[in-house]
């Protein structure tokens, strides 16, 4: 009897630790399966809220207009946002009364001018709820008119009226048509590296899934881990599942019942231990998943919610300067340029935290391509030559031969880990001072060295490693340079993430060196 009693313990103790085994591994999966998906979700969101967030850019230009905005006029500004916006923009409009006049770029769009967005079969009852609300509307997925799939977001346009029972009138739509295949294709960027497949479908007020635009819509059948996209007036769901399908054994499984059969009766307490400690680790990973999510969310929203108001105040404010009937005086104008400039500067402290808060929460995953250095730094001093001159700082920059070697780098990473160093340079830099640049291979062909020299007044050596700390300005916060404290901590993330390396050498009253390596 005590040997059957012996035997039934050891075979329980080993069916219960390999279904702890099956347990665990299936959870590891799902929470594997749950950070992609999260992670798909974030960043999907946020290039949809950029794009839409150019409404809002056309708006200001409108109303700085006063409502006469001819096509030339249009042309010149929704290039400009076209080119240093976000990808995916297949056009921008305006639609007086709601009749689509001004298209850019016109090429590849001509059938879309002269239409009645109202009175459109697809989009008119999105356009005339968006009125109804005063807000932003969005449509899609859908087939373009000009050709393709897209999605279109609308921000109807209001001027005042003098009669009290309807202090404002509509006067059109602002709106960004954008590509969805282009915005799709960070997502196939991820699932192409992460072993897992995935499918994309809307759903309407009620719930009720609608068709699959994205991926396999088997997917959604076979148990899926799902996530819930919200946009205005638009849900979508992403399902995602691992290539093979969710794991049903554990791979050790076979090795747990050899182990068990000759080791259970001995270490059963271990086991419930084991498992006991297990469900707490569950729980505490579950919980700071949700909380990971969460904080990411609420970066995602408050990415559009920060940036619309404040950037509709900086358009206003910009408005009072070039309203040629009421020009300002010489003192309203200099009150102006206060604002200006520290709008643009709460607006790039409001940019910096929540880009080193993205970072840190692993929501910002670099795409890394061979770029070339030269090129890229090349761009960042076109774009930072008004403030070299400004603070009367000579630029050299100089490459190892006549091409620089590509490196395997995030171009919009590397770009701003440059403009970074380059322009603290410039900013920390004495009046007729230089700033140096410079890149070659190194003492390793494997690696880019790429080196920023400044004049300026150094920095002590005990001093240094406070540097990539966020918001410590070394008590520069007095002083009349503008900076928030976050721009190395960025900069040294943004090199981290690219498996590169940072460091810095200074010596006090002769100047500062800042050096990356990139592979």
């Amino acid at each position: 009897m005590a040997g059957v009693t012996v035997a039934t313990l050891v075979l329980s103790t080993t069916w219960a630790y390999e279904l702890s085994l099956r347990v665990n591994h299936a959870q590891a999966a799902r929470s594997s399966a749950s950070d992609v998906v999260h992670l798909i979700n974030d960043n999907l969101l946020n290039d949809i809220n950029q794009n839409l967030q150019l409404t809002e850019s056309v708006r200001t230009i409108w109303r700085a207009h006063n409502v006469d905005l001819d096509d030339a006029t249009f042309t010149k500004y929704a290039r400009m946002m076209i080119e240093d916006g976000p990808a995916g923009v297949r056009s921008l409009q305006l639609a007086p009364g709601g009749i689509i006049e001004h298209v850019y770029p016109p090429e590849g769009n001509e059938l879309v001018i002269g239409m009645n967005i109202l009175a459109h079969r697809d989009q008119g009852a999105a356009a005339k709820m968006g009125i109804a609300l005063n807000g932003m509307s969005l449509v899609g997925p859908l087939e373009l008119i000009q050709g393709g799939q897209g999605m279109v977001g609308r921000l109807p346009l209001y001027i005042d009226s003098d009669e009290r029972s309807d202090p404002q009138h509509f006067w059109g739509f602002a709106t960004v048509v954008m590509d969805l295949p282009v915005l799709l294709e960070s997502v196939q960027e991820h699932l192409s590296s992460s072993g897992y497949i995935a499918a994309i479908r809307s759903v309407d007020d009620l719930g009720v899934p609608g068709a699959v635009f994205f991926g396999d819509k088997a997917v959604f059948t076979q148990g899926a881990l799902t996530s819930k996209l919200q946009m205005p007036g638009q849900v979508w769901q992403i399902g995602i599942l691992p290539l093979g399908g969710w794991p049903t054994r554990a791979p050790t499984s076979m090795w747990a019942w050899l182990a068990g059969t000759i080791l259970a009766g001995a270490f059963s307490f271990l086991v419930i231990r084991q498992m006991m400690t297990n469900d707490c680790l569950r729980e505490a990973r579950y919980e700071a998943e949700k909380a990971s999510h969460a904080k990411s969310a609420f970066l995602a929203n408050m990415s559009h919610e920060l940036r619309t108001p404040m950037n509709a105040v900086l358009g206003f404010t910009q408005m009072l300067q070039v309203l040629p009937k009421e020009p300002l005086s010489q003192q309203q104008d200099e009150y102006i340029n206060i604002v200006l400039q520290s709008g643009n500067h709460l607006l790039d402290l409001i940019n910096q935290v929540l880009d080193l808060a993205k970072i840190q929460s692993g929501t910002l995953a670099p795409i890394l391509t061979k770029i070339n250095p030269r090129m890229t730094i090349d761009q960042c001093l076109d774009l930072l030559e008004f403030q070299s001159k400004k603070h009367g700082v000579e630029v050299d920059f100089s490459c190892d031969g006549m091409t620089a070697p590509n490196v395997l780098a995030d171009y919009a990473h590397l770009k701003q880990v440059m403009l970074n160093l380059i322009s603290n340079a410039i900013k920390y830099n004495r009046e007729g001072g230089s700033v140096r640049i410079s890149c070659k291979t190194g003492g390793s062909p494997d690696m880019m060295h790429i080196q920023v020299s400044d004049t300026g007044i150094g920095i002590a050596k005990g001093r240094l490693n406070e540097l990539f700390e966020p918001f410590n300005r070394l008590d520069n916060e007095t002083t009349s340079i503008e900076g928030t404290g976050i721009g190395l901590a960025i900069t040294k993330e943004l090199v981290d993430l690219m498996g590169g390396e940072i460091g810095v050498e200074s010596e006090p009253g002769v100047g500062t060196s800042f050096w990356i390596k990139m592979p």
